[in-house]
């Protein structure tokens, strides 16, 4: 089974191909494709991944992430690009959720082309305190992940789970 994300061009969706993962605590990768966001994909440690395959190369600009407890937990991540699964190339570094939403956010970066999409994990924070956050265990995608290009509409969208 694969679910569609936007393409290079407007009236034709990619296809999400399949979806693996570095590991998981038994919320398996699948479930960021489900359409719902009640279900999501985790696993503990840092540096914990998981990749989308996109079928061929086609031109990403964005990925659209909501976030397990995204609304009271900051997670700290990277987007990654690779034309073959092994070779990979960091698009967004150390990048930081909001912390404010159980929503999908919008991480844009440079066009490139890919084949694979993976985000990787560096954990998230539970603040006990305003000055006093806490590192927890790593969840870097829950629900809905989308890949977007940046030539298509923003209507035109279509969500991945």
């Amino acid at each position: 089974m694969f679910h569609t994300v936007a393409s290079a061009a407007a009236t034709s969706p990619l296809e999400v191909k399949s979806v693996t993962a570095s590991a998981d605590d038994g919320n398996v990768p699948a479930n960021t494709l489900d359409n719902n966001l009640s279900t999501r994909w985790s696993s503990e440690g840092d540096g914990a991944w998981i990749r989308y395959d996109l079928g061929s190369a086609q031109t990403v600009g964005s990925v659209l992430v909501a976030w397990h407890q995204g609304d009271s937990r900051k997670n700290t991540f990277d987007v990654q690009l690779s034309a073959d699964g092994s070779s990979w190339k960091t698009v967004l570094e150390r990048k930081t959720s909001s912390g404010g939403t159980r929503e999908q956010q919008k991480y844009d970066f440079a066009d490139a082309s890919a084949r694979y999409l993976r985000i990787v994990g560096h954990g998230n924070t539970v603040s006990t305190g305003p000055a006093s956050p806490r590192p927890t265990s790593t969840e870097p995608t829950a629900a809905t992940t989308e890949v977007r290009t940046p030539s298509a509409p923003s209507g035109s969208r279509t969500r991945t789970s």
